[in-house]
């Protein structure tokens, strides 16, 4: 999807039921925390992706977010984890 800025970046990305997942590619490592930590999602992989590991599954929000209730992290339902994974080259 194309956007102008930032903002619209963020905010396209956030208009969704689910926040399993996101990604960020930039050179400026400044920008790829401020966008990640505005981003509603349980992992946010920055210039890079991986397979979400065991212990990160849980990390959800939204909709999505039910399903991490039947881990033993959902105990505490009132925290939102978030991963953030960064690859800078």
């Amino acid at each position: 999807m194309k956007f102008s800025d930032e903002t619209e970046a963020v905010r396209i990305a956030n208009d969704s039921r689910f926040g399993l997942n996101a990604f960020v590619q930039t050179n400026d490592l400044s920008r790829a925390h401020r966008v990640a930590r505005q981003l509603e999602a349980g992992s946010v992989w920055v210039n890079t992706f991986s397979d979400i590991s065991r212990k990160d599954r849980t990390a959800a929000t939204s909709r999505a977010g039910s399903a991490a209730r039947v881990a033993w992290r959902g105990l505490h339902e009132f925290l939102q984890t978030k991963n953030i994974r960064v690859g800078m080259r």
